[in-house]
């Protein structure tokens, strides 16, 4: 740990010979209860109602992912349906529209 004084051998040392740096041991006594070690904090294990209930969540979860596939594939294949409704009708109006345009371009052709 450094830092600066004014008065003490340090400072003189350390003003005789500038750029160099000044070490000296730090001796610190510590009283005879205290421990050497910090002791190792215990993790606290989780309790049987814990893991029930982080099981209970997850199966419930499981069970709430398997019950919006159904709807989804049911609302997928509707849509698949319309969608091939849809070119159906497409067709079938540009089909009748080109017998149409036809019939109308004879009619022009004949005035």
């Amino acid at each position: 740990m450094a830092k600066e004084v004014d008065d003490s051998p340090d400072a003189e040392a350390a003003k005789a010979s500038p750029g160099t740096v000044i070490e000296r041991k730090l001796d610190v006594k510590l009283p005879a209860g205290a421990p050497k070690k910090c002791a190792a904090k215990k993790t606290k294990q989780p309790s049987a109602a814990d893991r029930k209930r982080v099981e209970e969540g997850q199966l419930a979860l499981d069970d709430l992912d398997a019950m919006h596939g159904q709807p989804a594939r049911r609302l997928e294949e509707e849509l698949q349906a319309l969608r091939a409704r849809g070119e159906e009708e497409r067709t079938a109006y540009e089909a009748q529209r080109e017998k149409l345009q036809a019939r109308l371009e004879k009619a022009l052709a004949k005035l």
